[in-house]
């Protein structure tokens, strides 16, 4: 849901993830609009540059769903992506990728987000394959503890890689064990960063390091000693998802959630709110 003032001089966006609407607080949504439309009523200018920022769940959804889409095993078997090997490794499964013991995994049991239990590939392509249909979609281990465990296979791109067959799931699951707290209270633990509500426009710059472009959109917030003294203007951000997830700063507690720029093609994940340190604000952008 988009707010704005009723002179459209300010704009935010809420969104939040429902099967059935029995547990959609239209009230709730509603504070959440009014408070970053207050927020908004002071203006600050913040040069670009590297902060330390704190994402909602669903930013974080749309960063972390880049990734697995980047994560096929035969183009990082033959070099071409930012999960291939080095020094006489094909690939980089077992290699520590994350600074927290975070775990990234698809369930088609985990509750809330069931989905199919069987591949059921309407095309193949590099990581899907019509001749894997009827096969069955166990609980996927994408990284454990920070390292990478699996990357996505077909049956056939499993034999030439000598890789467990590991297929495409229909959900996304990041959870960092003992991690509590809501996106609140993780800005009210911050001494000094940015709170960015929404990402916007990601694309894809290098293939080789995963490296992202994109927009913020609807809501950038200063923070100073756990409060948020204003509105900042837009950024153009670059980053890589494999580098933000060795730079996390704090971690909170894992929900279902909605994210905004993948909501036409994904519908069921679940995610943490986050700090990165260090998050790239590469130019000021003049998008409103």
């Amino acid at each position: 849901m988009t707010g704005k003032s009723h002179q459209r001089s300010r704009s935010t966006w809420e969104g939040v993830s429902t099967r059935d609407f029995s547990h959609i607080s239209i009230p709730k949504i509603d504070e959440v609009i009014r408070k970053r439309l207050d927020w908004q009523g002071r203006k600050l200018d913040l040069p670009a540059g590297r902060y330390n920022t704190a994402i909602p769940s669903g930013g974080v959804a749309d960063i972390m769903t880049y990734l697995l889409w980047s994560s096929g095993a035969r183009d990082a078997f033959e070099g071409h992506s930012a999960f291939s090997g080095k020094d006489g490794k094909k690939t980089r499964v077992a290699e520590v990728l994350s600074n927290v013991k975070m775990n990234l995994f698809s369930d088609s049991n985990y509750p809330g987000l069931e989905s199919m239990p069987f591949v059921a590939a309407t095309s193949s392509g590099p990581m899907s394959s019509v001749f894997d249909n009827g096969q069955s979609v166990p609980r996927i281990n994408w990284l454990t503890e920070g390292s990478l465990t699996s990357l996505v296979q077909t049956r056939a791109s499993s034999v030439e890689t000598s890789l467990p067959y590991t297929p495409f799931g229909e959900n996304l699951v990041m959870e960092v064990p003992g991690a509590q707290g809501s996106l609140d209270e993780l800005v009210q633990a911050m001494p000094d960063g940015v709170l960015l509500t929404t990402l916007w426009y990601i694309r894809q710059v290098d293939p080789s390091t995963l490296l992202l472009t994109g927009l913020t959109r609807d809501g950038v917030y200063r923070v100073k000693d756990g409060e948020v003294i204003g509105a900042v203007n837009n950024f153009r951000w670059n980053e890589s998802p494999i580098e933000l997830i060795s730079r996390i700063s704090s971690v909170g507690s894992t929900e279902i959630t909605q994210p905004r720029e993948w909501a036409d093609d994904v519908d069921r994940v679940a995610m943490p709110p986050v700090i990165f340190e260090n998050f790239n604000m590469s130019t000021v952008s003049q998008a409103n």
